[in-house]
């Protein structure tokens, strides 16, 4: 018997021992788990109740990467999240298993260039939200939520199993220029249930300018849903199967969802495949409908459906989507891409410089005949000769133009007249960031030549925090269409310049700046135009 006893304990000695930590004692004993550095784990991590009470590892500096190295962080449902980060950058987390948490397994949020890369999240939510991110290579077996700018999301699963109103991938509202692709989302339990569950990725009230391409979306209540104000989005080259049960429910749903763009999907054994509802100015083409995709449902007197498809002349992304993985990390880091990349070319966007006219008010300023027109939709139309040196441009106060025009508005909606001592004359126009799609028209008449465009930017050294991150410019021109999205609280109470375009009267031709989504309150100040040559034609 002894003799066993000593064979028995020499065999459990020289087996491998699963060895783990408690989070109370990473990086070192007593340290509670607090990352102001670079870790690396060489064992697993669990919890227990030392330590703190709602977290099993903090970040408490920018710059920490946790390297799990294939270990696994384990909250024992003792602690409510395994990892958390809040308010620094450049953070990494990679090479983890996370599970048992009880009900946020994983945050990294108000981050600049966080990265997210090769982890399984076996339960409970996890979610990412600031300005720049790349997450990659992950395996979601529950929901995973983002809410911020510029994030690539690409070659992850979402093998999930959902309940009612549940979501595989959220995008916050107001979230921009987030990229979607080559991501698997599927269902395995509920391909084959008559009545499905959750949504595969849900575009919450004003997300903006996102695109979704190349990915597979199998066995959902819904693939994708647009809610209210969500749009600008471009849905391309996806393939959507076994979502969908009845007419209530479809592979896409735009709910109040406007100028979206499906494009060169295919839609395999969906109930139903499209359907927009309250939704305006969205475009359907080239998608390819299988049996038995029986249904779509659109108001063709608000959407567009082309079904030529791919013969219509609609400008691409191509250039953005054959991008390196790492040419489009730097794209996202540095902060300095075209974004002009990012903009559609569609029959609507004419529409925006096109509003029909209630009453015109003509004012006359030296060398330039101007009218105001359409005031409910703040649109300006600009008549005269343009010709003018670069030393001496056309030079007007858009809000000027309007004193005598205004009315009290109470909410406030749209744009609002405010004075300030800073802004060009003393006075500037206001949109919150409300979510209300409202535009700021300058439509241009103008001489053909190519004119160098300006808007004049005041700050207010109280209120400059407060201003639109990311205002977003439209500039309709000869040529097509640019973007500019521009950050104005770094103005510096300045002109800025958004570019040289050519104007002429072959189209309808200005500028566009859209208020309520701009991350911040959009101000619309003084605008010129400075004749810099002759017109420019691609």
């Amino acid at each position: 018997m002894k003799k066993e006893a000593i064979l028995l304990i020499s065999v459990l000695l020289i087996l491998p021992i699963t060895l783990a930590v408690d989070c109370a004692d990473v990086p070192y004993p007593g340290a509670d788990g607090y990352l102001n550095e670079s870790y690396t784990l060489t064992e697993n991590i669990t919890a227990s109740s030392r330590g703190q009470v709602n977290r099993c590892l903090k970040v408490t500096a920018d710059d920490v990467t946790l390297d799990c190295n294939g270990y696994t962080i384990d909250s024992k449902n003792i602690k409510r999240s395994s990892f958390s980060s809040i308010g620094y950058d450049r953070i990494t987390v990679k090479n983890c298993n996370f599970i048992n948490s009880i009900s946020n397994a994983f945050g990294i949020n108000a981050a600049e260039d966080a990265q997210i890369l090769d982890n399984t999240f076996a339960d409970d939510d996890a979610g990412w939200s600031g300005d720049g991110a790349l997450i990659s290579g992950n395996t979601f077996r529950d929901r995973f939520g983002i809410d911020g700018d510029n994030a690539v999301i690409e070659n992850n699963e979402f093998i999930v199993n959902l309940g009612i109103g549940q979501v595989a991938l959220n995008i916050g509202g107001y979230s921009t220029n987030n990229l979607i692709r080559f991501n698997t989302f599927r269902q395995p339990e509920q391909i084959g249930a008559g009545l499905k569950q959750g949504h595969a990725i849900y575009t919450t009230t004003s997300a903006h300018f996102n695109n979704i391409t190349n990915n597979t979306i199998e066995g959902f209540n819904t693939g994708i849903n647009f809610w209210t104000f969500a749009g600008y989005t471009e849905i391309y080259h996806n393939y959507f199967a076994n979502n969908s049960v009845n007419d209530s429910n479809f592979a896409v749903h735009g709910n109040y969802g406007d100028l979206n763009e499906v494009a060169d999907n295919t839609f395999a054994a969906n109930t139903v495949g499209v359907y927009f509802e309250g939704s305006v100015d969205n475009v359907l083409w080239g998608n390819n409908f299988q049996f038995p995709d029986v249904v779509n449902y659109w108001d063709t007197d608000n959407n567009h459906y082309c079904s030529g498809g791919i013969e219509n002349d609609y400008e691409f992304m191509d250039n953005l989507l054959n991008m390196t993985l790492e040419e489009f990390h730097s794209f996202v880091i540095q902060k300095e891409a075209d974004l002009s990349l990012l903009h559609l070319e569609l029959p609507f966007t004419y529409e925006l410089l096109n509003e029909t006219n209630n009453y015109s008010v003509n004012i006359t300023l030296p060398d330039c005949n101007q009218t105001k027109d359409n005031q409910s939709n703040q649109s300006l139309a600009m008549s005269g000769d343009f010709l003018k040196e670069l030393s001496d441009p056309v030079l007007f106060d858009l809000v000027e133009l309007q004193n005598g025009f205004l009315m009290a508005l109470d909410p406030w909606d749209g744009f609002k007249y405010f004075y300030n001592e800073n802004a060009w004359n003393g006075d500037v126009m206001v949109h919150q960031p409300n979510g209300q799609t409202d535009y700021w028209v300058w439509e241009v008449h103008s001489t053909p030549n190519t004119y160098r465009v300006w808007v004049y930017i005041p700050v207010d050294p109280i209120y400059v925090g407060s201003y639109a991150k990311q205002a977003m410019y439209y500039i309709k021109h000869a040529n097509g269409m640019d973007k500019v999205i521009l950050d104005q609280r770094l103005a510096g109470s300045d002109w800025v310049n958004l570019g040289d375009y050519t104007f002429d009267e072959s189209s309808y031709q200005g500028v566009a700046l859209i208020g309520g989504n701009g991350r911040g309150h959009t101000l619309a100040d003084a605008f010129r135009a400075e004749s810099i040559g002759p017109p420019q034609y691609d």
